[in-house]
């Protein structure tokens, strides 16, 4: 009996391959199957660096730098968010991702750096990287508290007027 039969493993996700009989073995990766068919296996995302895992303090006006790797197949494209909102590469957020061969692997590594050289209390929260492929998605998180930087000024000499109110805030 021939049917179309989809074939999946807890690591990966082999799509459905036509001219399979029920129950047959699952392909080797992109190798020839029945009718010409070549299975293709879809591999999710999975992280080979972490992000801090502990809360992170930072002062005004300090850098600020984390990096982000995933392997899958196809490689994973690499999503930054600030408490749930997207980052994109605009000032202040410096944003970079880049993708390689994973060593001795048919994996592709995605390696996503995010940067900022000098925060302000606007960065304060908590940091994602979202890897993302079509065979699933993975997330790590980071906590970022940003203390604040008070200026020291000093007055300078000033007159008044004897009787009248002075206000200082």
């Amino acid at each position: 009996m021939k049917e179309q039969v989809p074939i999946a493993a807890p690591a990966a996700i082999l799509e459905a391959v036509q001219g399979v009989d029920v129950g047959a073995q699952a392909p080797a990766p992109n190798t020839p199957v029945a009718d010409g068919q070549v299975a293709v296996i879809k591999i999710p995302p999975s992280f080979t660096t972490q992000l801090p895992t502990t809360k992170q303090t930072k002062t005004e006006n300090d850098t600020l730098s984390y990096s982000c790797t995933a392997q899958a197949k196809p490689a994973a494209a690499i999503l930054w968010t600030l408490n749930g909102q997207n980052l994109t590469n605009t000032p202040p957020y410096n944003i970079s991702v880049s993708f390689v061969p994973a060593d001795n692997s048919k994996l592709f590594k995605s390696l996503a750096y995010l940067s900022v050289d000098k925060v302000t209390w606007r960065q304060n929260g908590t940091f994602s990287c979202l890897a993302v492929n079509n065979a699933g998605e993975k997330s790590q998180t980071t906590d970022l508290e940003i203390r604040r930087k008070y200026r020291q000024f000093f007055i300078k000499e000033f007159s008044y007027i004897k009787g009248t109110t002075i206000y200082f805030w």
